[in-house]
């Protein structure tokens, strides 16, 4: 039995090394000195280009030397974005625990959601936009991507010619009858619409050419 949902929030740093540790104190501590820089427009925009900075500078820039094109960098690795990219190479981890012991992350809490007085349902309708853009695994070779990597209407428009004629009818941006275009099959170029029913079921038909 792993944590309960409300020990989830509470992060292990025991890993963060000195340095990070150092950096969230500081920042999540001193409230008058940091109302004080932000109350100096030429103080505070200095000191928020050395933390937007800092925060960059710890993640790997890209592109990654690494991809699930091969174990090692290469030319075609690093410049064929139709593949994945990764932060380490492969590794054969042996004993792994079953899935079922992480079903406790996915536990709602007792007290319900948590809800945030800081955001609105903008934030995740663009997240669900966001990620439909980009979070498209190949129906043939889940190694690669079929994302355009662009922040487009590809999840309207579809990503090629044949698609878009399949899914809009040409006539003043009206979506061709039936079709859903936020089903991965379409979006992923094949000529499919999928519908779910209230059971979950799903049902596939050709989208009309018009």
């Amino acid at each position: 039995m792993g944590p309960t949902p409300e020990t989830i929030a509470q992060r292990d740093t025991s890993r963060d090394g000195l340095r990070n540790k150092i950096e969230s104190f500081v920042l999540t501590h001193g409230r008058p000195v940091w109302g004080f820089i932000n109350r100096q427009p030429w103080l505070s925009r200095i000191v928020n280009r050395v933390i937007v900075n800092d925060a960059v500078g710890k993640a790997p820039f890209r592109p990654l030397l690494l991809s699930t094109m091969a174990d090692y960098p290469s030319w075609s690795s690093l410049t064929e974005r139709t593949w994945f990219s990764r932060y380490l190479p492969p590794k054969d981890i042996p004993n792994l625990p079953p899935i079922e012991d992480f079903a406790y992350l996915y536990v709602t809490r007792a007290s319900g959601p948590r809800l945030s007085d800081k955001s609105t349902l903008l934030f995740p309708t663009f997240a669900q936009w966001f990620t439909d853009g980009f979070m498209m695994t190949s129906a043939s070779d889940t190694r690669r991507t079929t994302t355009s990597h662009q922040i487009d209407l590809g999840q309207l428009y579809g990503l090629t010619d044949d698609v878009q004629h399949a899914l809009r009818t040409l006539d003043n941006g009206a979506s061709a009858a039936g079709c859903c275009p936020r089903s991965s099959a379409v979006r992923s170029g094949r000529l499919a619409c999928s519908t779910t029913t209230a059971s979950a079921s799903r049902d596939s038909t050709l989208c009309p050419r018009r």
